[in-house]
């Protein structure tokens, strides 16, 4: 990425629901490649009439892309680092992702506690945890976007407004 210093995009997740992604055929890279489909199709909408773009920039160095299960150990310099779906992340999890933060590198951590695909009763999201927290960073800023930031449909925006309506007036 000319005239900046970051040399990569990293795109994180955590694999949910199985978080243990062994028992899928192949190795590593085939077995985390169905988590990074959305990535893939993002990138074709990105650049279209390109062939395989998605796979071009992860070729090229570009990008990369993995799963929560292999950041122990690694140091993220000069990237910009996107963690997706944090919502389906534990504490450990995001605190693995922080602490692998080197110099020269961005975080942008997505997700909506509201949304969490965690489903066994020890694997709570850390997500809530983890915004109280980064609220007493200076350098952390946090974004939270409403109903009128919803871009894929209309269909999905009415959905949210009327269950955050249900949620108001009857609980969770």
């Amino acid at each position: 990425m000319k005239g900046t210093p970051y040399r990569k995009v990293v795109l994180v997740r955590s694999a949910v629901p199985s978080r243990e992604i062994g028992h899928l055929p192949g190795d590593d890279k085939d077995k985390i490649e169905i988590y990074s489909l959305p990535y893939q199709a993002m990138c074709q909408e990105l650049f279209p009439g390109k062939e395989k773009p998605y796979q071009r920039l992860v070729e090229q160095k570009y990008m990369d892309f993995m799963c929560t299960s292999f950041v122990r150990g690694i140091t993220l310099d000069n990237s910009i680092v996107i963690v997706d779906e944090c919502q389906n992340m534990t504490d450990m999890e995001l605190n693995s992702i922080m602490t692998r933060i080197g110099v020269s590198t961005k975080v942008i951590f997505c997700g909506d506690f509201r949304q969490t695909d965690l489903y066994k009763r020890h694997d709570m999201s850390g997500l809530q945890k983890f915004m109280v927290i980064a609220e007493n960073m200076k350098s952390f800023k946090i974004v939270e976007f409403t109903t009128d930031d919803i871009v894929r449909s209309d269909l999905v925006k009415e959905y949210i407004e009327a269950r955050l309506k249900y949620e108001d007036e009857y609980g969770t």
